[in-house]
């Protein structure tokens, strides 16, 4: 069962080794600190600069979602 098969928009995915390839991780800081909807995405995906107050909080969540890529192959 795909679960987020009803959600529009679709949510990323992450284990596509063509996008992560091409995402730098300053740019998912970015958009994991400020939210999708500051970057003209969908709003869906709210800020989590505040809840993650520590910058190295963000950055172990990019160096999982790097790792969903071998993880999909």
């Amino acid at each position: 069962i795909y679960y987020a098969s009803g959600l529009e928009p679709k949510p990323r995915n992450f284990t596509d080794s063509a996008f992560m390839n091409q995402v730098q991780d300053e740019y998912l800081f970015e958009v994991i600190k400020k939210g999708t909807a500051a970057f003209g995405k969908s709003p869906f995906c709210p800020p989590w600069g505040d809840t993650l107050k520590e910058d190295e909080k963000v950055r172990n969540i990019i160096s999982f979602l790097r790792t969903l890529v071998s993880a999909g192959k």
